[in-house]
Parts: structure tokens; sequence; C-alpha cells
């Protein structure tokens, strides 16, 4: 309960930040679904980056997430953020269009978060890892997507998305 009161404060935020925020390195004679699809997996990558100013250009400037953060607050968050904690391990799971038309779209993921040095104990002691189910609206501005809103939830292993569960087995053989 405490663990998953900590992800829920003070990770699910940050982590929020880094995984949804698209970037232009994605695409390239795909569908904008599937550009948008490879996108949000590109952010799960870049998540251990830390490349702050990069998650940043591809905020909405009027983006607010479900606790009223704008873009400003958001950035102060992330920021704040990896000051304070080193090594977050972010899984991107499943990935969901939920609809989709021209300039804009409602995606939903499922991003399983940790810090790093759980990763490790985790595998050791037959730990899961906290699963959130992410929400985001997102506008086309030209060629590039930005997230214009994003709500998120805490998801036990019974709610996840069968794709989830795969990438879950795969990550995790020992546990899931």
């Amino acid at each position: 309960m405490v663990l998953r009161r900590f992800f829920y404060l003070l990770m699910v935020p940050a982590g929020l930040a880094i995984c949804v925020f698209l970037v232009p390195s994605c695409g390239g004679g795909k569908t904008e679904e599937e550009r948008l699809v490879e996108c949000i997996r590109e952010m799960g990558r870049m998540a251990e980056k830390k490349d702050i100013d990069g998650i940043m250009t591809y905020i909405a400037e009027d983006y607010q997430d479900h606790q009223g953060r704008d873009w400003m607050r958001t950035e102060e968050m992330i920021k704040d953020y990896f000051m304070t904690y080193r090594g977050i391990a972010v899984s991107m799971l499943g990935i969901q269009v939920v609809s989709f038309l021209p300039e804009e779209a409602v995606a939903r993921t499922e991003v399983a978060l940790s810090s790093g040095p759980a990763k490790v104990f985790r595998k050791l002691l037959k730990y899961s890892t906290d699963i959130y189910r992410i929400e985001m609206e997102m506008i086309q501005e030209g060629e590039y997507w930005q997230v214009r809103s994003a709500r998120w939830h805490y998801i036990g292993l019974e709610e996840i998305l069968p794709e989830s569960l795969s990438v879950l087995r795969k990550l995790f053989p020992d546990i899931y």
C-alpha cells in the first residue's frame, strides 16, 4: 500500500509526462495511426533518457492533466522528479487507439513503473511492478502529434489489456 502510494504521488506524473509526449522521430511512410502508436512506443524508450526539453516540445501549449497541471507545472514536476529520483524504470505495455479522426485522436496505454534498483529486487523477490493506464487526448500539429490532455490511474492485473499481459510475461517471465 505504501509503495503504491509512493508510485502514484511521485512516479506516475513524471512517468506519464515522459511516456506519452510524442517525438518527431516516429513515422516514415506509415499511416497516421501507425505513426501515433510508434510514437507512444518511442516515448517509452525515451523515458530513461531524461530528455526534458525533448519531452516538453511535444506537449501542447494548452495541455492539462486530470490533476490540473498545465504545460509549465508539468515541466517543473518532471525537472523536480529527475533531480530527486534516479533510475526510473518505465516499461511500456499495451497500446490502443480508442478513436482516430483527422488531426485528433484518443489513445490508451498501460505502463509499468518502478525505480531502477527496485527492478533488480523485484526479480529476486518476485515482487510485481505497479501498472497504470494512461488515457490521452492528442492533436496533430503539422506533421507531429502532441498530447493535449492526459488522465491516468492504477490498475490491477485483472484489468490489463491482453497485449499488456503478453509484454509483462516477456519482461518478467518468472513472475507473470
